[in-house]
Order: C-alpha cells, then structure tokens, then sequence
C-alpha cells in the first residue's frame, strides 16, 4: 500500500491511501468454499480407503483360514479350487496394489503350513478365473 501526502491546506497535511495498488480479496464465501470442498473429498478418500482396507484384511483372514484347513495331511487337493473362490468373493480387489502382497501372503502361509504353495501362474489364475 502506498501512501502520501496530496498538500497543505490551512497548514495541515493532507494524508492519502493509494488503494488502487492493493491486491483483491475474494468474499469471504469463495475463499471457504475450496476448503470445504477439499475437506469433503479428503473424508471420503479416507472412508473409501478404510473400507478397502477393511476388506483386505477379511480376504486375508479368510485365505488363511483355507489354507490352514488343508494343513495336517490333507495336501493341495482343492486348495486352489477354494482360495479362488474366496478372492472371487472380493473382486474390487482384482485390480488393487495390494494384489502382490496378498500372493506373497498366500505363498507364506502355504510355505508355514508346510504346503506347496502355487507357483506364479496359479496365483494369476486364482484372481481371473
């Protein structure tokens, strides 16, 4: 802001704002708006990513339970049959990053179990067959 002084008039100085420098604000409502807006998206990217999350740990715990129930002499027969059809029951999941962990869980928990685990090609087919 700029300021100055125009003359005297009757021995006092006349003080001047330049206003015509000075930045313009938006009305207050505009300047909310984007806040609320960002604010809204943010809730809902954290309830969709919760909700995904929920989710991931339901496929886990019920690929687990597959797995475990093969454990103690049964072998792999209809093993694959069944964690296909458990990952079937979450197809939004198909296509989620989180898809190579669940295969490394998958290997993991056969290898603990002391079950051949699928190969790379058997875990493909569970998610697209």
């Amino acid at each position: 802001m700029l300021s100055g002084f125009i003359g005297k008039t009757s021995g006092h100085a006349i003080a001047v704002k330049n206003t015509f420098l000075q930045p313009l604000e938006p009305p207050a409502t505009e300047q909310q708006l984007p806040d609320q807006v960002i604010a809204d998206q943010t809730i809902t990217a954290t309830q969709n990513g919760e909700k995904t999350f929920d989710r991931i740990e339901s496929l886990i715990g019920e690929l687990k339970s597959q797995i475990r129930q093969k454990q103690g002499g049964t072998g792999e027969t209809g093993l694959l049959e069944k964690l296909r059809t458990v990952i079937h029951a979450y197809p939004d999941l198909k296509d989620s990053p989180f898809r190579p962990s669940i295969n490394e869980m998958i290997i993991s928990e056969c290898q603990l179990v002391e079950i051949y685990p699928p190969d790379e090609t058997e875990l493909q087919q569970l998610w697209y067959r």
